[in-house]
């Protein structure tokens, strides 16, 4: 009875042992990962599943993260990144390397960012919006004032640079505006004490086509028409080219009219005589680029005439 008494209990060990090494064979796959961290972690240990199956991350018994087998993650609630955000294989930054306090960044280390609806190179479609959700243009910026009895704003892009110790500057005053007024006025603002020049043409004939400019003393507007040999308008309205102040027939009371001038600083002035004497005397006077007689005869009767 002994002996089989020992072999019963040598069984029924045996039995035991083995229920025990399979009880931990079966639950040793949830029990690898630990929830306080992990050593020895190899190269091909991962948290994920083998079939068919979406990976879900939940709390609270709700999804928060679903990797599909359809090749996209969706994300439950909002997402916020720490640092900053690669998108794909490019360079497009969300966040930016360069952190700016109360400003948000996209910067690109390739220096261009494209838009577009379209999964080909043709990005013609696209229409950005500031200040609206159904862009109209390709670049459409708009001011809506949120309260129900505010005021019209005036809505402008500013065109501005810098570099050491020099540039427009950046400020609310600085840089060339385009824009509307608060009535709806369309406007151009130069906000430097430099002139507006307009260019047409390609190539070799890209040039100047007008200035627009003012005079220092007065602050009146000087309007030109003409290439880059026009750099000074002297009058409100100056054709042609530069002029010389001196030896062509010209007078510094030439500021309110049509100066015209041809490449060889002959001048025709159609206007008054300025300033200096007030705007009563209206004068038609054409002039060579000397001061002879026989060259200025109706410049110099206007001259005897003005007592000049």
């Amino acid at each position: 009875m002994k002996k089989i008494n020992l072999f019963q209990k040598i069984i029924t060990s045996g039995i035991f042992l083995g229920l025990v090494l399979c009880s931990g064979s079966l639950f040793s796959q949830g029990n690898n990962w630990r929830l306080n961290g992990n050593n020895n972690v190899g190269q091909d240990d991962f948290i994920g599943t083998k079939n068919n199956a979406d990976f879900v991350i939940r709390t609270n018994n709700r999804d928060r993260i679903r990797v599909t087998t359809d090749n996209y993650t969706i994300f439950e609630d909002s997402v916020r990144i720490k640092g900053s955000l690669y998108v794909g294989d490019s360079s497009l930054m969300l966040g930016g390397w360069y952190d700016v306090t109360g400003s948000d960044n996209i910067q690109s280390s390739a220096g261009k960012i494209n838009f577009g609806n379209t999964a080909m190179f043709n990005f013609s479609n696209i229409k950005i919006g500031i200040g609206l959700t159904s862009p109209q243009h390709k670049l459409h910026i708009n001011d809506r004032n949120p309260f129900i009895f505010g005021q019209l704003n005036s809505v402008f892009s500013a065109y501005t640079n810098q570099a050491f110790g020099s540039g427009t500057g950046i400020a609310f005053t600085d840089g060339f505006l385009v824009g509307i007024a608060a009535d709806g006025t369309a406007e151009l603002r130069q906000q430097e004490d430099l002139p507006i020049r307009i260019y047409t043409n390609e190539g070799a004939l890209h040039n100047q086509r007008m200035i627009i400019s003012h005079d220092a003393g007065s602050n009146v507007p000087r309007v030109g028409i003409g290439t880059l040999a026009l750099t000074n308008p002297r009058t409100f309205l100056q054709v042609g080219f530069d002029c010389n102040t001196t030896g062509n027939g010209y007078r510094d009371w030439m500021d309110v009219g049509e100066l015209i001038i041809n490449d060889k600083e002959d001048n025709m002035y159609f206007g008054f005589t300025g300033r200096a004497f007030g705007l009563s005397d209206h004068v038609i006077n054409w002039g060579s680029k000397t001061h002879l007689i026989e060259n200025n005869l109706m410049v110099e009767a206007i001259f005897q005439k003005l007592g000049i």
